[in-house]
């Protein structure tokens, strides 16, 4: 399985054990208990962060939309063709 970009391009931070664990006041030798954040998203979620991922492939799709959009039909450049006689159409 291949991770998503995301995961190449921004690795999530890695935990420490010591963020992890949650000591009890009763007893220094006692076991500590497991603390689970339930907020922690493995997404990018900042603004800054999807702004990196989404524009360059918004480019990306545009190009290949333009490509496409060439290879069905000429008219879609029709402005910039010019006629054999020299005149622009």
């Amino acid at each position: 399985l291949i991770p998503p970009i995301w995961f190449i391009v921004f690795p999530p931070a890695i935990r420490k054990r010591k963020d992890l664990l949650l000591y009890t006041e009763q007893d220094e030798n006692q076991e500590p208990t497991v603390k689970l954040e339930a907020n922690t998203s493995l997404y990018p979620t900042s603004k800054r962060t999807l702004l990196l991922l989404i524009f360059p492939g918004l480019l990306i799709v545009l190009a290949t939309v333009s490509i496409i959009l060439l290879y069905i039909s000429t008219k879609f450049i029709q402005t910039f063709i010019i006629n054999t006689n020299g005149t622009s159409i």
